[in-house]
């Protein structure tokens, strides 16, 4: 997967410049996760999920809030049920 973000930040394609600003990732990000949560689209989400911080089963920076976290197969309510059962 690649992302590209341009905005007034720098211009790729100049090589004399020593900085590009890489904006908009965590708009992806935080697009990806609604696209999961509310539209059940899981093509993007499945793909940064494994980058998250994890902690044995633990996954750090991803909650869903949820009364049905036990009937519920995402990756955070997976991961918070493995967690609770090591404990």
């Amino acid at each position: 997967m690649y992302l590209l973000y341009l905005d007034e930040s720098g211009d790729p394609q100049n090589r004399d410049e020593k900085h590009f600003v890489l904006g908009g990732l965590a708009d992806f990000i935080a697009w990806s996760v609604f696209r999961r949560y509310e539209r059940g689209d899981t093509r993007f989400f499945d793909r940064l999920v494994q980058r998250f911080d994890c902690e044995g089963p633990r996954i750090h920076g991803l909650y869903h809030r949820t009364r049905e976290h036990y009937g519920c197969f995402c990756a955070a309510c997976l991961s918070r049920r493995a967690s609770s059962a090591e404990a």
